[in-house]
């Protein structure tokens, strides 16, 4: 049976990229993580989205 936890240790389980271009208004992160399953495995989680930044005159709820 392969065992999976050494191939874990060797790579990075989480690698977070992002891009920016002011001049088309583009602010994007693209995030990806290998979480342990409920049977075993190994699963691979991803996000992406557009970065936004909180002014402190926001309300933050």
């Amino acid at each position: 049976m392969f065992d999976a936890a050494p191939q874990l240790e060797v790579f990075p389980r989480d690698l977070e990229m992002r891009r920016v271009d002011p001049d088309r208004n583009m602010k994007r992160f693209y995030r990806m993580t290998v979480q342990h399953d409920l049977f075993g495995g190994s699963s691979l989680i991803r996000e992406w989205g557009r970065i936004v930044t909180c002014s402190p005159e926001s309300p933050r709820l």
